[in-house]
């Protein structure tokens, strides 16, 4: 298993995002990040995870009743 950690660099392309949104939300504790010193790094699988628990989150959401029609 390959448990090298990713960049923010790497996390922004994985994402679709600009780096410094990564770094952004990092620092505000919704992106789950390790800080080694004055470097944020990122498990693979926790990134995966957290975007697998924005996609819960997205279909959990009430629709308004108006999305019926």
């Amino acid at each position: 298993m390959d448990e090298r950690l990713m960049t923010a660099e790497q996390v922004a392309d994985r994402l679709g995002v600009r780096r410094d949104w990564v770094y952004r939300q990092s620092r505000s504790g919704f992106l789950p990040v390790i800080r080694l010193g004055r470097y944020h790094r990122f498990r693979r699988e926790a990134i995966e995870d957290w975007i697998r628990a924005q996609e819960r989150a997205t279909v959990a959401e009430p629709r308004d009743h108006r999305d019926r029609y």
